[in-house]
């Protein structure tokens, strides 16, 4: 008799097979991670990897869809506040919590170099900075015509400095062994307040 299907525990084993990815290339890259690599880390068989995902690209593809999910929450907050800019400053410290882990940091660099090379992961990223920068743009431009933000600089110009400054807190992961991200909180609730409040 077939085995019934179980979509909670196929969500399991996916995810499964997500984390162990993760944590295989934060060690060895994604060009040096293997499906053996892949296989051995999540204590599967091939057979129960290739059940969910078709190879290493998919996997990848998956793992940068999971960039989506966290973007949303963050999407969801600019599109419903009242307070753009006390949104913003709870973003910005949410943001350098996720970097307190440095595999993150180093999993989304590596996701973002995989993409440059690859079309498909490029897509998924490309599409995943369109929806964040479109949020970003829009809260701004709503907190401007309010007044509640400085109205002489374009929005656009202003979502991507803040996009800049995510991407480089990312990157300090890696490039600073004395990175500590949350001890920055201070620093960046400045920057983030000097760039926006109106001036009197």
């Amino acid at each position: 008799m077939a085995r019934k299907f179980d979509p909670e525990l196929s969500e399991a084993r996916r995810r499964q097979i997500l984390a162990a990815t993760s944590r295989c290339v934060v060690r060895k890259g994604f060009h040096q991670t293997s499906m053996q690599d892949i296989c051995a880390e999540a204590a599967m068989s091939p057979g129960g990897v290739y059940r969910y995902f078709e190879g290493k690209e998919a996997i990848i593809v998956a793992i940068a869809e999971e960039e989506r999910r966290d973007n949303q929450e963050i999407i969801d907050e600019l599109n419903e506040t009242k307070d753009p800019l006390g949104s913003l400053r709870v973003i910005f410290f949410e943001i350098l919590k996720f970097f307190a882990d440095e595999s993150y940091g180093r999993l989304a660099l590596e996701l973002h170099a995989e993409g440059a090379r690859n079309k498909t992961v490029w897509n998924v990223l490309a599409r995943n900075e369109r929806e964040l920068k479109v949020a970003l743009i829009s809260a701004l431009s709503r907190a401007q015509e309010a007044g509640k933000i400085v109205p002489n600089l374009p929005a656009p110009a202003l979502a991507q400095v803040m996009l800049a400054m995510i991407d480089g807190l990312c990157a300090r992961a890696i490039l600073d062994p004395d990175y500590k991200p949350v001890e920055l909180a201070a620093a960046i609730d400045a920057f983030v307040v000097g760039l926006l409040q109106p001036r009197s």
